[in-house]
């Protein structure tokens, strides 16, 4: 199946934020110029084309978590994770000097509070709406991509036919009760997207959880 492998990661990923490794890459650089950094929150279609974006063009994106309460933040790169606290975000970002910073999603996905972390020092854009399909072919446009649109629409096809919800233990809890959602989406208007966990690269000594 094409793309098979992005899709398990993407649909099945385990790895937990405090289970990430540091690696020393983050304070020597990266190799190459990054021209966008992609910041978007631990929910599936968001982290979906972030993942795309990665996966074509090679670029860095930064990971919130979905919950609130974790003090670090994860930035995907395409051979590392790298664990940094959020108060280090803005060096971080320094250090990998893009040309940009695109935000996937509203403030449900990453809240001003969050966005704010990035600094001032790289022009940021937030792309958001309703329908994740016309923004990824908007990416596809403005990154001058040419598969995002089209694996996009494959792919999240597949990650809806494919999901089977997983029986809760007991005791039994409503499913509404069962979806794990930004604390503050649920004042603002309910994320329908389940949270998912940061790719395991496959030179990480992250520890994974294969439940």
């Amino acid at each position: 199946m094409r793309f098979a492998k992005l899709l398990s990661v993407v649909f099945a990923g385990v790895l937990t934020f405090s289970a990430v490794a540091e690696f020393p890459w983050f304070s020597n650089g990266p190799k190459r110029r990054l021209e966008t950094i992609v910041v978007t929150g631990n929910y599936k279609m968001p982290r979906l084309i972030a993942e795309l974006i990665q996966s074509e063009s090679r670029q860095t994106y930064l990971l919130f978590p979905a919950t609130g309460g974790e003090n670090r933040v994860i930035f995907c790169s395409p051979k590392k994770n790298q664990q940094v606290l959020r108060s280090k975000i803005a060096g971080a970002i320094r250090i990998l000097n893009p040309k940009r910073i695109i935000i996937l999603g509203d403030e449900r996905y990453v809240s001003k509070e969050d966005a704010a972390l990035l600094g001032r020092d790289i022009p940021v854009i937030r792309i958001e709406g309703k329908c994740w399909q016309k923004i990824a072919d908007e990416l596809t446009f403005m990154l001058n991509l040419n598969q995002l649109g089209d694996d996009f629409k494959e792919l999240s096809g597949q990650m809806k036919s494919n999901y089977r919800p997983t029986a809760p233990k007991a005791p039994v809890t409503p499913p509404e009760e069962t979806i794990q959602e930004n604390p503050k989406a649920a004042a603002e208007g309910k994320v329908e997207e389940l949270p998912v966990q940061p790719a395991v690269k496959e030179d990480s000594e992250a520890v994974v959880d294969e439940r």
